[in-house]
This record gives structure tokens, sequence and C-alpha cells, in this order.
């Protein structure tokens, strides 16, 4: 619930629980001036009726002024960003299937689709996403074997780890992520970077940058 919308909703409570103790303080004040009337005095009162009139309109002013005055929250990307799964090594289409399982529709009607986009001759990009979940898998195709001493560098918008992976199947390092949607976000913007490095010379440099989109529409990249 945005914030605004709980700022107005305490105070309209707090209205109404504090009108509620008004009308009864103030009716049993009433209530005493109307019986010095009766005794034949002269007594001046505004009635309960009146009294909870104005303060209505008080109480209307007041949660427009909170309205106007919260500033609308939104969550930068950081607090958007709820990773729950992250792997570098190899997955057999079997693996792929499972990982994207529970990424499903909420309710019938929904979008979803496994989706494959082919950013170059050794980039591929798996993804899919409903309105609570994504996940995506960055396939990497090396071309080559390994070296012993080689070492890649995985960074999602800059946190940052060492894994290495070795024995590759067809000689491809593939990074899967999954991870939920936070609701007061419009989308989530990743940027991945795997790139290499060796004890020795670099004889096969590899630096891989791309920038992903993740909204409850699907993803972007």
């Amino acid at each position: 619930m945005e914030q605004r919308v709980k700022n107005v909703v305490f105070i309209c409570v707090i209205c109404i629980i504090f009108g509620f103790l008004l009308y009864r303080i103030y009716k049993k004040y009433y209530e005493k001036k109307i019986n010095k009337v009766l005794l034949g005095e002269k007594v001046k009162a505004v009635t309960p009726g009146a009294i909870m009139k104005v303060y209505f309109v008080l109480s209307l002013v007041l949660m427009i002024i909170v309205a106007v005055t919260t500033p609308t929250y939104k969550m930068n990307q950081d607090e958007c960003h709820l990773i729950d799964y992250v792997t570098l090594s190899m997955i057999r289409q079997e693996e792929k299937d499972a990982m994207f399982k529970d990424i499903q529709p909420e309710k019938k009607g929904d979008q979803y689709s496994l989706q494959i986009k082919k950013i170059d001759d050794d980039l591929t990009v798996y993804y899919a996403a409903n309105a609570q979940k994504f996940g995506y898998i960055l396939e990497y195709k090396l071309n080559r074997k390994m070296g012993d001493d080689e070492i890649f560098h995985l960074a999602i918008n800059g946190a940052s780890s060492n894994i290495s992976v070795q024995d590759l199947e067809d000689d491809k390092i593939t990074l899967f992520i999954k991870g939920n949607l936070m609701k007061d976000c419009d989308s989530i913007e990743q940027t991945i970077e795997i790139y290499n490095f060796c004890k020795g010379e670099n004889k096969h440099p590899v630096h891989i940058k791309t920038k992903i989109v993740v909204g409850s529409g699907g993803i972007e990249i």
C-alpha cells in the first residue's frame, strides 16, 4: 500500500476515535446546560450536531492536507533488487525447464512464456516473468576449453563475486538469476558483467556486459 494512502487511513481512524470521544463528552456537557435552562437560567450552548459538523469539516481538511503533502515514495533500484538465486555454471536443458517451472501465471489469462533472445553469436538469453517472479539465464559459448588457471568474474549492479568454473559441458558458461518483483517497483534494472582473468597472460579475454530491465509485463534486454 502506498505511503500516502497509509497516512490518510491512519488519520481517518484517529479522527473517528477522537470524534466519538468528543461527541460523548460534549453531549454530557450540553445536557448539563439544558438542565440549567429547565431551572430557569439563561445559557448559551451549541448543539452536539453542530459541533460534529464542524469537526467533520476540519477532519476532512486535515486528511486532504495529509494526502497532498505526503510525498509519493518510490523504491530505489537497490531496494527493488530482490534476487534469491544466482549461479554461474553449466546447466542442462532439463535443468532450465525446472528452474523456470515456478514462474507460472497467478491466474488464468495471465501472460506467461519462456522467451529466448540471441544477443550475438555467442550470447543467448532465456527469460520469463509474471506479476511476482522473474528468472533469466544468460548462456555464453566459450567455443574453446577453459584454461586451468582461468577465473570468471561475475558482477550484478556492482555486487560482485569471484566464481571458478571448470569442466563445462559443450564449453558454455551459464548465468542463472531468479528473484521476486517488489510491489512498489515499476521495474528492476540490472547490469550484468562477466569477464575472465588468468594468473599469466590472458590469451582469450572475455568481457560481457548487458543491461536487463525486469517488470511485471516481462523482461527487456
